[in-house]
């Protein structure tokens, strides 16, 4: 916005003090003519209605409500559409992995259901770091089964690690991974 305004002075300085203008005297003969106060005003037209649709576009712009690739990754899976079953959403990873995912998805629960959220939060992050460990292994052997898991792990993840979190909304979030994965 800074350059705008100082671009805009600057031409309005220059429109009135003419101080970039080469005297007629000195102006070599180019062979153009017709040039007069007709086509002045069209070009000054053409430049205000360019500014006038410039403003129109930013403003427009400004009033459309934007998110940022932040604010969508903490907003959970809603934007996930695949559903699978849990025997599909397992069907081509190792069942050691799996069982491996579960296990921590369980203590996380039973931790949860023992009221002891900080030790339901160190768990969690296993599993975070477990998922993300095996993203270049898993994503490969099914990409669309790898797409549904992450958003169900992100949403416990959610759950557990909320500013004020509620159990129930732990719970079902981690039973809903837990189911998905076969269990």
């Amino acid at each position: 916005m800074i350059f705008l305004v100082a671009i805009g002075a600057t031409v309005l300085y220059l429109t009135w003090s003419k101080a970039d203008v080469i005297p007629e005297s000195e102006a070599p003969d180019t062979g153009v003519h017709g040039a007069g106060p007709g086509r002045e005003r069209l070009a000054l037209s053409l430049y205000a209605v360019t500014a006038l649709a410039a403003g129109l576009l930013l403003h427009h712009t400004a009033q459309t409500p934007h998110t940022s690739p932040i604010a969508a990754e903490e907003s959970g899976s809603a934007s996930n559409t695949i559903q699978l079953t849990p025997a599909q959403a397992v069907a081509h990873f190792p069942a050691a992995d799996v069982a491996s995912l579960k296990t921590i998805i369980d203590d996380t629960l039973t931790k949860v259901n023992a009221g002891d959220q900080s030790g339901a939060r160190t768990r969690i992050k296993g599993l975070e770091t477990t998922w993300d460990d095996d993203e270049s292994t898993l994503k490969p052997m099914d990409s669309n089964a790898w797409t549904f898991l992450d958003g169900r792990i992100d949403d416990a993840l959610s759950a557990v690690r909320a500013s004020h979190p509620d159990p129930a909304t732990e719970k079902q979030a981690l039973t809903a991974l837990s189911t998905s994965l076969g269990g």
